[in-house]
């Protein structure tokens, strides 16, 4: 239908919203594959036209882009940190937040080591093997950096072991002959003109 002037079409368009949102909808779905096939060709052959333009409208709007990503940010913290999560999982782990919560219910909300339950304001990361990527279970902070540490090598954890079973052997030194220690030391020190260490 064709409007003499602009002032037409707007009272046209107010008096049959519905009936042109139907209209509307009803050709979206019927070319919906056709407009989805166009738009994306369209993005393969003007990439770096589309990564110009909005290189330059964010150079052009940088702190309205700001404060509206600061505003979203605050009506919408915890959705936001949601998806941050949920595609660092993705991307990190190979795993979703459902399989996160899977595995959690698993080992019984504790740590697969330990057995300790994360703190309120924390959760168990997610341990995995550094060469091959696979995950392996939830840790607690502490099980996941001695782990860490240790290179994932069982044969340090193993020295570990017998390190604190064997800790009072040739080389443990009491606290007493620590202090005598401390106040030899401290004696040349001083002699030699240089300041005491504290213990």
């Amino acid at each position: 239908m064709a409007y003499k002037d602009k002032d037409t079409r707007k009272l046209y368009d107010a008096k049959n919203k519905d009936k042109r949102k139907a209209i509307q909808n009803k050709y979206y779905w019927k070319h919906h594959e056709e407009q989805l096939a166009r738009h994306a060709k369209y993005r393969i052959e003007n990439r770096e036209k589309i990564s110009a333009s909005q290189t330059e409208y964010r150079a052009k709007n940088k702190e309205k882009l700001k404060s509206k990503n600061r505003e979203y940010y605050k009506n919408n913290g915890e959705r936001v940190r949601a998806c941050a999560r949920k595609s660092k999982m993705i991307r990190k782990y190979g795993i979703t937040p459902e399989v996160y919560k899977d595995m959690f219910v698993y080992q019984e909300g504790a740590c697969a080591i330990c057995g300790t339950p994360p703190p309120i304001d924390r959760k168990l990361a997610v341990d995995h093997d550094h060469l091959t990527g696979k995950v392996r279970g939830l840790l607690c902070q502490k099980c996941n950096v001695v782990l860490g540490g240790a290179n994932d090598s069982i044969e340090i954890l193993t020295k570990a072991i017998k390190y604190l079973k064997d800790s009072g052997g040739a080389y443990h030194i009491d606290t007493m002959a620590a202090q005598e220690l401390h106040s030899v030391w401290t004696a040349a020190q001083l002699a030699a003109g240089q300041e005491a260490l504290p213990l």
